[in-house]
């Protein structure tokens, strides 16, 4: 008899999703024709006694009622930091709740759909005009799939203060060897280094055991990066260690709000938010 028939299941259907992935046809864009910009963003500078950011993995915003879902954030985040983003109709028809927001947006792999390119990464939007951005791509692979991850990263001015807040958007490597995502992690490590000033690294950093789970932290720690807690904690756990995989960490800012948005249902990850000042 099974003794954990869960465990078996969970990697039945990855084998199934995996086949099936074969008839996808995914395929690696050129780094350089990978980061693409969408909007114009205005605004010049965040408020460093008030701002807020939304990080959410969209499940490729496929799910029904993801658009009123999305538009339940208004009237005015400052910043959104999105996982699992797919560049379709549906995502940007969500964004028209949004039309101050500059979106920068990083392939992880495409696939063809009627002669159209279907890029699947991570993307970072704000309503502020950056100072500069980009992405990292791993160049480990998923195994049986064959794609990388994408990390985003923005630096964005803050309003009469002489700070820039760098934001650094993860989707972790899942399946593939956990020194892969040690790979993964310095290298997001390396570019927080270089940041004299406040910052929020966040995202889906799929930490599904506790090597994994240890190297984020200690990544953290070495960067004086300190993770958000929050009292409706309902984010998304491992289904094989009951890890939480979604996190916020935070230096040089003071959070006065942090919140789970267990109400929203278009996604099998829950949206977080919070609210910050600079010290």
């Amino acid at each position: 008899m099974l003794k954990y028939p869960s465990l078996l299941a969970s990697l039945l259907m990855l084998m199934l999703w995996s086949q099936n992935s074969f008839a996808f046809g995914f395929k690696i864009a050129p780094i350089e024709k990978s980061f693409v910009k969408y909007g114009n963003a205005k605004s010049r500078g965040l408020n460093p006694k008030k701002f807020n950011v939304v990080v959410w993995n969209i499940l490729k915003a496929k799910k029904k009622d993801f658009r009123k879902e999305f538009a339940s954030f208004r009237p005015h985040p400052d910043i959104f930091m999105l996982q699992e983003v797919n560049i379709v109709p549906d995502f940007f028809n969500a964004f028209r709740y949004y039309p101050q927001h500059e979106i920068h947006f990083g392939s992880s792999f495409y696939r063809k759909k009627r002669g159209k390119e279907i890029h699947s990464g991570t993307a970072i939007s704000s309503r502020f005009n950056p100072e500069d951005s980009g992405m990292i791509r791993t160049r480990e692979l998923e195994p049986i799939v064959k794609t990388p991850k994408v990390v985003t990263w923005m630096k964005i001015p803050f309003e009469g203060v002489n700070k820039s807040l760098l934001l650094v958007n993860i989707h972790g490597l899942n399946m593939t060897k956990n020194r892969d995502f040690f790979k993964q992690m310095d290298s997001c490590a390396r570019l927080i280094a270089k940041h004299d000033g406040p910052v929020i690294f966040a995202g889906d950093f799929n930490t599904s055991d506790m090597e994994k789970y240890n190297k984020m932290n200690q990544v953290a720690l070495d960067l004086n990066l300190v993770p958000v807690a929050f009292l409706n904690d309902k984010r998304k756990k491992s289904k094989f260690s009951r890890l939480v995989i979604d996190h916020i960490f935070v230096r040089g800012m003071h959070v006065t709000n942090a919140l789970v948005h267990n109400e929203l249902k278009s996604s099998d990850h829950k949206a977080m938010s919070i609210s910050a000042k600079l010290y």
